[in-house]
């Protein structure tokens, strides 16, 4: 029972998620996540 609720809270889940058009949105995302933890660290 409790996978049939894991299951279909992933499928509710699922059609909230937005895809990342390429592999260079991922790259460019990750190098801004990383700048911004740096400034935030810096201060």
């Amino acid at each position: 029972m409790v996978q049939m609720g894991f299951a279909a809270g992933l499928l509710d889940a699922e059609t909230r998620f937005r895809r990342i058009k390429d592999y260079r949105d991922i790259l460019l995302l990750k190098h801004e996540i990383k700048q911004l933890i740096v400034e935030q660290y810096d201060g």
